[in-house]
């Protein structure tokens, strides 16, 4: 789907069969940590290791765009990183790190959504959505109740209103803070009013400024 700017968020799987038919490519990726840069052998040792590592940028920017090519090697390499492994973001160091893989991943997630837009974080029980400056955000919690509601909700609005599918993630990926929450609220609010009730909005489900991270 191509919103009115023409952009595109390309989905988990998009780089899944991309490495499917590429097999090459495995060959060629090499993960920038904080503990080295490793190719896929090296890295399944070093997480044994190390237990976590710390991912360096550009790898894990929030939005997905098919202009950014230059960016497409980062996302290849985030994808990988999201099969088969497991990643958790730390809003407070504000970094996505790596850890021995489990089954963290929503059934049907790599068919719509980004690699690393909804991830776990770090801290147990956060409370925050994701970063307020876009410069340094890098993730949504998957956790926080907006990100479940897209994520359970993910098929319908991507099979039936794909318009709004993608303007919410493009809000989170593009838009100020303020801006974020003024826009985010206002397609709840819409959907709220959609006849059909094809979408159940919890009555108590908004943003506010405590749920973004400073």
């Amino acid at each position: 789907y191509l919103d009115g700017a023409g952009y595109l968020f390309f989905a988990m799987k998009k780089y899944n069969d991309l490495m499917d038919e590429r097999k090459d490519l495995l060959e060629k990726l090499e993960f920038d940590t904080d503990k080295g840069i490793f190719s896929i052998k090296e890295l399944s040792q070093k997480v044994e290791e190390y237990k976590v590592l710390k991912l360096k940028m550009p790898y894990y920017l929030l939005e997905n765009r098919y202009y950014k090519n230059r960016y497409l090697y980062e996302y290849i390499c985030i994808a990988y990183l999201r099969k088969n492994y497991s990643l958790r973001v730390d809003f407070i160091k504000q970094c996505i790190v790596i850890l021995k893989k489990d089954n963290d991943i929503p059934e049907g997630y790599e068919e719509i959504f980004p690699a690393n837009f909804f991830i776990n974080t770090l801290e147990e029980n956060c409370s925050y959505l994701t970063e307020r400056e876009l410069y340094s955000r890098i993730a949504c919690n998957a956790n926080h109740s907006l990100s479940q509601f897209i994520i359970k909700n993910g098929k319908k609005l991507y099979n039936h209103m794909p318009g709004i599918f993608y303007e919410m993630l493009r809000i989170l990926a593009e838009d100020d803070g303020n801006e974020l929450i003024i826009h985010m609220n206002k397609i709840l609010d819409n959907l709220r009013n959609f006849p059909g009730d094809l979408i159940e909005v919890p009555a108590d489900l908004s943003l506010s400024e405590k749920d973004l991270c400073d």
